[in-house]
Order: C-alpha cells, then structure tokens, then sequence
C-alpha cells in the first residue's frame, strides 16, 4: 500500500513555470522544498501524517513556507520552473535543478 502511494506521489507531480504558478494563491499554504530533500519524499511524508518528519525538516530548513522575498524573487524569473505537488491543503514546490535528483532518499 505505502509502495502504491509513494508511487502514486512519483508519478503525479508535475513540472510547472513560475508564471504557470502564478495563478494559484502563492500566499496560503505554499511550502518550498529544498534540493537537499527530494519533493517526492516531502509528500509521501505529509500524506502519512509523519508530524515528526515533517518538524525536523521544518527546524531544519529543509521545507519552508513560501516567504515574500522568494515570491519576489521568482517574479523576476517567471520561467523558472519547480516541481509541484499538492497535498490536501499544502502546495509544495522544489525548484528544479539543473542536475536533478533521480534517486529518491526515503524508500517506502
């Protein structure tokens, strides 16, 4: 089942442009999550309730609501593109690397 869910997660999360982005409202629940953490494995997390997984990334910066001064800068390059995925009410994006990350950090 979590297999089918990790899965699931992979295969729905969607590459979107800053300017596609800019249709959503950027100011509730938008979380960024940092390339040191794989947005796959945020999501996984959040959709299984792991509140303590979810804090020590939170306390380490590893995933962070989305500040101004990012939507600021963003705004400036509107074709930059993320990785985006929601979860119930929390919108996740990760900025997409130039190198991107194949392998995934939790295994299910």
């Amino acid at each position: 089942m979590t297999r089918d869910l990790y899965n699931q997660i992979k295969n729905n999360l969607l590459l979107k442009s800053w300017f596609e982005l800019e249709d959503e409202n950027l100011n509730t629940n938008f979380f960024l999550v940092t390339n040191k953490l794989h947005i796959v494995d945020a999501a996984y997390r959040i959709q299984l309730n792991d509140d303590e997984r979810i804090l020590q990334w939170m306390n380490t910066g590893e995933i962070s609501k989305l500040q101004r001064e990012k939507i600021k800068l963003f705004n400036s390059v509107p074709e930059k593109e993320f990785y985006y995925y929601r979860v119930d009410d929390y919108n996740l994006l990760q900025e997409k690397s130039e190198n991107p990350k194949e392998k995934f950090l939790i295994k299910p």
